[in-house]
């Protein structure tokens, strides 16, 4: 009565994944529920879980941004009716777009997102290798993808990262492979 401000208790969320964008805003994944987004300059919070379609099921597993200011999630799915359908979704201009396997797309788990020196975001599945998008801001995304039929040691990857000399490093279930996107060449370690 006296000054005092009613605290309202939220219900505590388990949060899978957390994404800083080059806004500052803070974006979080909450395990089986939700997509949040914290807008810094406004200090409001935003629930973007029915906008990006997601459901219960689909867990969001990665995030990162692109050089226009794109934020770009990837899903996995706890239910094995959507296990094999991957889902991509690009947050652009205040609009969710998803991709699915239909649109190029990988199947299984996202489970790693990269944005290598030359602004083109590859994306690691683990059941399709790995995907890249060389133009992320296209309305129509065309995706080369990369297999063991390319020399890589399993469909199941895991991470990404690029190294000085632009080669992509990508972690799988069987070690180490090192990809030289000019040339294709794929080594194993």
């Amino acid at each position: 009565k006296h000054g005092k401000t009613k605290v309202s208790r939220m219900k505590p969320y388990e949060v899978f994944r957390m994404f800083e964008d080059s806004r500052g805003d803070i974006w979080i994944a909450v395990l089986n529920e939700k997509l949040l987004r914290w807008e810094r300059v406004a200090n409001r919070w935003h629930d973007y879980t029915k906008l990006a379609g997601l459901s219960k099921v689909r867990l969001i597993s990665a995030f990162a941004e692109d050089r226009d200011g794109n934020v770009w999630i990837g899903t996995g799915s706890d239910d094995t009716i959507e296990n094999s359908e991957g889902l991509l979704i690009r947050y652009r201009a205040g609009e969710f777009q998803r991709f699915t396997h239909k649109e190029g797309s990988p199947t299984g788990w996202i489970r790693g997102l990269f944005l290598d020196s030359r602004g083109r975001l590859w994306i690691a599945s683990t059941n399709d290798g790995i995907s890249r998008i060389d133009d992320t801001q296209s309305d129509v995304l065309n995706f080369t993808s990369y297999t063991p039929a390319n020399g890589l040691t399993s469909l199941s990857i895991a991470s990404l990262t690029e190294d000085e000399f632009g080669r992509i490093y990508i972690g799988t279930w069987r070690g180490v492979d090192r990809l030289t996107p000019e040339t294709g060449q794929v080594e194993n370690f």
